[in-house]
This record gives C-alpha cells, structure tokens and sequence, in this order.
C-alpha cells in the first residue's frame, strides 16, 4: 500500500494537533481526499484501521469542538463518512415502531414460511 510504504500518514495525522485552523482545514482536506481515493479502490477499511492506530480518532472527535466551524464541519464530515456505525440500520429496525398511538416492539417480525415449518 502506497501509503503504508512511504509513511505519510503519521506526519499528516499529527499535523492535526496544529494551532493555526487553515493549516488544520487543509489536512483535514487532504484526508478527506485520501479516504475518498481509497473509497474508489477499496481500502477504506484499511485506512480507517490506520488512522484509528495513529490516534487519529481522538484527534477528529476532538476537532468536532474547535471554535473554528470549518474545522468543525470537516472533522464531522470525515467521521460521519468512515467511522459511523454501519449498524445504525440495524437498530433502526429493532427500535419501538409506533401503532396506533402506542409503542410496539418487533413490529417487522418476519413472517413464517409458506407451508409452515417442517422438521
């Protein structure tokens, strides 16, 4: 992986930690432009490991409080793209459906099998 050869993206993800906002806003540019190359050739997951690894969650979720609101929003953006649960669908369907004014659990059960079960 080119990334992983070159070492780049340890330096890159400490530059997040910088005090100028412009000079974070173009890291957080550039790292948003590598996980959308890496999206088109299918090492997202690799790189997500990555960051993860070299701190680089920390340091988003941290920028998710910088006074700066570009910051801010990059920050946001990146991790809502690549490191939000992809179970939220999941528990969307295990969440309480309302019926009829009152809350009803498991309201998608599936349906038994046509012809019933057989053992």
């Amino acid at each position: 992986d080119l990334i992983e050869k070159n070492e780049i993206l340890k330096p890159f993800i400490d530059l997040l930690d910088a005090q100028d906002p412009r000079t974070i806003v173009v890291v957080l540019t550039g790292l948003s432009n590598l996980f959308a190359l890496t999206e088109k050739l299918g090492g997202t997951d690799n790189l997500c490991l990555m960051v993860e690894e070299m701190g680089g969650m920390e340091k988003l979720e941290s920028l998710q409080k910088h006074k700066n609101k570009e910051v801010y929003k990059k920050a946001y953006a990146i991790i809502d793209a690549y490191f939000s649960n992809s179970d939220d669908e999941v528990e969307q369907e295990l969440a309480p459906q309302e019926v009829n004014g009152a809350l009803e659990f498991n309201a998608t059960q599936p349906k038994d099998p046509e012809g019933g079960f057989t053992f």
